[in-house]
């Protein structure tokens, strides 16, 4: 839309157009790229105010009192005009600044600061790189599911393979039960309690093997320690000769598997 005269000298008038960075605040600011709106809007400010001007002086030739007075108007738009060519040319170079400033950020050659204590996009890059390639992964396919990376026995780097649980025995009572662990229980001197890991988190595991099968004889009980079983809120008595299974935690549940 066209700006009209009262606008345009206004606007001169009151430092619109300006150095700083344009926002909703400062519509008429020249840096944050405004100047690509601001610069025509200025220019085109400028030419209503010297056409009018033009327009009034010509018919100030039968009011002297007028003519003045437009010819202050035009002074002071002058001046306004120079502020803001100043501003433009400010940011202007504020925007070449920025842009060479980001190109550092991208580019910067490894190791050199682009400031005290700060690399490049492109340093940052190279690290990565070289973290990546100092990991030494073995490559993996469909066969591999379930398994887990493990450390090789001469620590030089990881391989594919299976986790189990360390096998411990057991012929009385354990509170509380290790994780990640198997318990070979031997119930032959009688029933015991094994007593679960309070607060356990998900994935944890615990084994149980019946070793002399004679769980049915004299059963092994598992104390819940405030977690259910199965979804249920009790403990779980075994009682089956020559049981053997885990129990994997799963929210607030010890599930059998």
């Amino acid at each position: 839309m066209p700006i009209d005269f009262a606008t345009a000298i206004s606007r001169l008038l009151a430092g619109y157009w300006n150095a700083e960075s344009q926002t909703d605040a400062n519509p008429g600011g020249f840096g944050n790229n405004g100047h690509k709106e601001n610069l025509p809007a200025l220019a085109e400010a400028l030419g209503v105010v010297g056409n009018d001007v033009a327009t009034k002086a010509g018919a100030a030739s039968g009011s002297a009192d007028d003519a003045a007075g437009y010819a202050s108007a035009a002074s002071d738009a002058a001046d306004a005009a120079g502020n803001s060519a100043g501003a433009a040319a400010g940011a202007a170079t504020a925007a070449g600044t920025a842009r060479d400033k980001a190109e550092q950020w991208a580019d910067a050659d490894e190791d050199v600061e682009v400031e005290p204590g700060r690399f490049s996009a492109k340093h940052r890059a190279a690290e990565a790189a070289a973290f990546a390639a100092g990991l030494n992964l073995p490559p993996v396919d469909a066969g591999d599911a379930g398994k887990a990376l493990i450390v090789k026995g001469d620590g030089s780097g990881f391989e594919v393979g299976s986790v189990d649980l360390a096998p411990v025995a057991a012929s009385a009572n354990v509170n509380p039960a290790a994780l990640a662990t198997r318990y070979i229980c031997d119930t032959s001197g009688g029933a015991f309690t094994i007593t679960l890991p309070a607060t356990p988190v998900d994935g944890d595991r615990i084994g149980i093997a019946d070793d002399g099968g004679d769980f049915a004889t004299n059963n092994l009980t598992l104390a819940r320690n405030g977690n259910t079983i199965g979804g249920v809120a009790e403990d779980l008595v075994c009682d089956l000769d020559r049981a053997t299974f885990e129990l994997l935690f799963i929210g607030s549940d010890w599930r059998i598997v």
